[in-house]
Order: structure tokens, then sequence, then C-alpha cells
């Protein structure tokens, strides 16, 4: 899905009780305005249902790179490792 940008203006106060809330939920601006929508809509958006998940193979995902890059592995096997993140990553952006 291709994203956009878009600015809105809010007075002072309703920036702040957004700042506050955002800060609250531990979420950066985008996040927590697509979160506010699943909320109006009644519906958990798929980066907080599946948070924990996303972010295991985020941390997953850059050990064996981290591995990749320190052990010394040999080109074809780096390219299947980093070939199967991708794959998986993907899966992953389908699913928020």
């Amino acid at each position: 899905m291709e994203r956009k940008r878009f600015m809105i203006s809010m007075s002072e106060e309703d920036v702040n009780c957004f700042e506050a809330g955002r800060e609250a939920a531990g979420m950066n601006k985008s996040a927590y305005i697509r979160l506010l929508i699943a909320e109006h809509e009644k519906r958990v958006p798929g980066f907080i249902k599946y948070k924990d998940i996303i972010k295991e193979i985020a941390d997953t995902n850059t050990l064996i790179k981290e591995v990749i890059l320190i052990k010394g592995i040999n080109d074809a096997d780096k390219m299947v490792l980093l070939e199967r993140l991708d794959i998986i990553l993907e899966h992953l952006k389908k699913l928020t």
C-alpha cells in the first residue's frame, strides 16, 4: 500500500493532548493516528495486533544480518538467508 503524507492544523491544546496520548502509547505520530482511526472503526490494526511477532522477527532479522557479517559465511548461503528474510518481512508487511 502506498503511503502518503498529509498535514493537519490543530490548536496548541489539541496538539499537546495528541502528543501526550501518543507518548503514553509509546508510538510515533503515524502509528498513533492509525490507532485512533482503528479505535473509531472498532478494530485493532495489524501493526498493533501482531506487534510482538513483528518485533521478534525484526530482531531476528538484525541478529542474522550481524551473524552473516561477523561470522563470515559463504556468499551463496548469505544470499539464501537474506532472500528468506526479505520474504518473511514482505509477508509481515501484508499483515499490517
